[in-house]
C-alpha cells in the first residue's frame, strides 16, 4: 500500500505539472491524470477487460470535478478568498465528487468499494485531503494533487483488496 501511495504522489504531482503547463488547454488535464488513472485501475480492477472503461470512467470523473469546481467558483466567487474556511469548501467539493467518481469507475472492476461504508469513506477522504489546496500556496498544486491522489489512491487500492464476508473469492472476482 506504501508503494501505491508513492506511486500516487508521484503521479498527482506530475498532474499539477501538467496543468500548471497549460491551464486553458482540456488534453493536458487529461494527460495529467491518466497515469494515476491507469495506475489504480491496473491495480484494482479485474478481470482486466475492465480497466478501459475504468480509466474512461475515471477521467470522466475528473472532469465532473472540474465542473464542481466550476459550481464552487460560481457560489463563492473566489478561490482565493482570505477566509480559510472558504477555501477550503471550494476544494473540498471538487474533492468528494472525484473521489467518488473514481471509487465508482474504479469499483466497475471491484464490487468491494461499492459497500456503503467503504464508499462514503473514500468519498470522505478525498474531502478532507482536498482541503490541502486551501492550505499551501505557493505551491498548492503540486502540494495538494500529490496529497490527494495518495491519500485516494492508497485508500481506494486497500478497499478494492478487501474481500466480503460470506463471498467466495471466485463470486467476487466474476
Amino acid at each position: 500500500m506504501i508503494v501505491v501511495a508513492l506511486v500516487s504522489a508521484l503521479c498527482g504531482w506530475f498532474t499539477a505539472y501538467n496543468a500548471a503547463f497549460d491551464p486553458t488547454a482540456y488534453w493536458p488535464y487529461y494527460r495529467g491524470v491518466l497515469p494515476f488513472c491507469i495506475l489504480l485501475a491496473a491495480v484494482c480492477v479485474r478481470p482486466l477487460i475492465r480497466i478501459p472503461l475504468a480509466v474512461a470512467g475515471c477521467l470522466l470523473s475528473w472532469r465532473l470535478a472540474f465542473f464542481m469546481m466550476d459550481a464552487m467558483q460560481w457560489f463563492l466567487h473566489s478561490p482565493d478568498d482570505p477566509q480559510f474556511w472558504k477555501r477550503a469548501l471550494y476544494w473540498a467539493g471538487p474533492g468528494i465528487v472525484g473521489a467518488l467518481g473514481i471509487a465508482a469507475a474504479i469499483g466497475i472492476g471491484s464490487q468491494n468499494i461499492f459497500q456503503c461504508k467503504r464508499f462514503w469513506l473514500i468519498g470522505l477522504v478525498g474531502l478532507l485531503a482536498a482541503t490541502i489546496f486551501a492550505v499551501h500556496r505557493p505551491f498548492n498544486l503540486y502540494v495538494g494533487f500529490a496529497v490527494w491522489q495518495a491519500a485516494v489512491g492508497s485508500l481506494i487500492f486497500s478497499t478494492a483488496g478487501l474481500r466480503t464476508p460470506g463471498v467466495s473469492h471466485q463470486e467476487q472476482t466474476g
